[in-house]
């Protein structure tokens, strides 16, 4: 054997040796003993052996359980500038909106959209975790007698900041939920309309309406109306 296999040779062998060593000492004599079982004495191995030898096994909680444990979103509070508006902050909102006197005055109003007004971004990079958040702002858009309002609501404040119109001719706001159930019977009014579908062999009973936004290209037809298709 030359040196260099020699030497190969003492050091695999010590390696070896510290391992074995090691074991004696930190492994319990028996396994029998009940002390086996004690994490706080065998720490460094017991998640693995009480896995198959424990007989009071961890207990996993159960998909069903999982199911019924619903989170509270009510309690939700934001932790970073840039976090969306919470039910707290939405229900804010409609407070302070509602309140304003031009809404107040107005017989019927839609908030078709409600986000997040983000603060400067060279805000947001120098905040650090565990400072005061900025002030939280929401970007509102609505919609009064067919006119479109964009708002901006400061929730430190309660107040509302920033009051713009919009043209009607620039586009229209989100279509709301109430708006795309109240067509959905306008189809079946349509005797053209019934006529291709039961020519198909398709029973009137069966069918099913989905209401989706045409979307805005800024042609004439498109000016003062809200279509959907």
């Amino acid at each position: 054997m030359d040196a260099r296999n020699l030497l190969r040779f003492l050091v695999y062998s010590f390696g070896i040796t510290l391992v074995l060593l090691a074991t004696w000492f930190h492994f319990p004599t028996s396994l029998t003993n009940k002390e086996t079982l004690n994490c706080n004495i065998y720490s460094g191995w017991c998640i693995s052996k009480n896995r198959f030898q424990s007989s009071n096994p961890i207990n996993k909680p159960t998909l069903s359980t999982l199911r019924n444990q619903k989170p509270r979103h009510e309690s939700y509070v934001p932790h970073h500038p840039l976090d969306p508006l919470t039910i707290h902050e939405f229900n804010e909102v409609r407070v302070i909106v509602s309140s304003h006197p031009f809404f107040k005055s107005s017989n019927g109003y839609t908030l078709n959209s409600i986000v997040l007004e983000e603060p400067d971004k060279e805000l947001v990079l120098k905040w650090k975790i565990g400072q005061p958040l900025l002030p939280r702002k929401a970007s509102v858009v609505a919609l009064v007698k067919g006119i479109t309002h964009t708002l901006i609501v400061d929730l430190s404040t309660s107040e509302i900041t920033n009051h713009e119109t919009r043209s009607p001719s620039s586009g229209y706001p989100t279509m709301t939920i109430e708006e795309m159930t109240s067509v959905l019977d306008v189809p079946l009014k349509s005797n053209e309309f019934n006529r291709t579908i039961t020519k198909r062999g398709v029973s009137l009973a069966d069918l099913a309406c989905l209401p989706l936004s045409s979307g805005w290209y800024g042609t004439p037809v498109e000016e003062n109306r809200r279509l959907i298709k």
